[in-house]
């Protein structure tokens, strides 16, 4: 499948949903990484983020939502399938991503990778942008200590590269920032990551923790929820 950015190469993971690879040079030596766990593409935002959107919605159905990390547009999908005339914000620093991605939801078909995503996430591509039509998404550019944020958002799902790629996002100074300026008094943030200084931050901010292991083999993941959800994650 083609790439639909040059800074990527696209790979299958286990469950045989596409992904990309960035292959970059850290002091001349090639540093792959993966958008998403070998063990499955689909099957990893399912279980990182999927129930944390659905739980979310069984609380309010009224949400605003916000994407750390656009990719292949796995979250974003999954979040238009399944609300109608919410916010979905989306944060994505590579700009053939962002483009080409709104290509694809406003009915091109240049790159086939994103009906590939839709089918393995067992949806219809078209049902899919449908939806989004119906959604109001915001494709931003990248995150910094300087970023807007025009809504407070109830459901965060921070799916950045690791801090070996996107070093900034995991400093305690950007968490801090993105938390007070992001998050809504009731919130739920999930990401596929599980740090020392993630959890101290999200408790100092008024998050509480909820034990979750880690995706096919990972040790942990988080799950944090602060609000009107901390009673459904009781």
């Amino acid at each position: 499948m083609r790439s639909p950015s040059n800074q990527f190469i696209t790979e299958l993971t286990a469950d045989q949903s596409p992904t990309l690879r960035l292959v970059q040079f850290i002091d001349g030596v090639s540093v792959p990484e993966s958008m998403h766990h070998s063990g499955g593409a689909a099957a990893e935002t399912e279980y990182i983020y999927g129930e944390a959107i659905r739980l979310g919605l069984s609380v309010q159905q009224s949400l605003n939502f916000l994407v750390v990390g656009l990719g292949l547009g796995y979250i974003e999908i999954l979040i238009s399938s399944l609300v109608c005339g919410q916010n979905i914000s989306s944060f994505e620093i590579d700009s053939d991503l962002r483009n080409n991605f709104q290509n694809w939801i406003s009915g091109s078909d240049e790159f086939k990778i994103y009906n590939e995503v839709c089918k393995s996430l067992k949806l219809d591509s078209e049902f899919v942008r449908q939806s989004f039509q119906k959604n109001k998404l915001i494709l931003n550019a990248g995150l910094n200590l300087e970023s807007k944020f025009t809504e407070k958002n109830h459901i965060i799902c921070f799916d950045a590269f690791s801090a070996k790629t996107s070093g900034l996002l995991w400093t305690e100074e950007f968490l801090d920032y993105f938390i007070l300026n992001a998050c809504a008094s009731d919130c739920i943030f999930t990401t596929y990551a599980c740090t020392g200084l993630l959890k101290r931050v999200l408790v100092k901010h008024g998050f509480q923790l909820r034990p979750r292991a880690g995706f096919t083999g990972k040790r942990d993941s988080t799950l944090a929820v602060r609000g009107l959800f901390i009673k459904t994650y009781s």
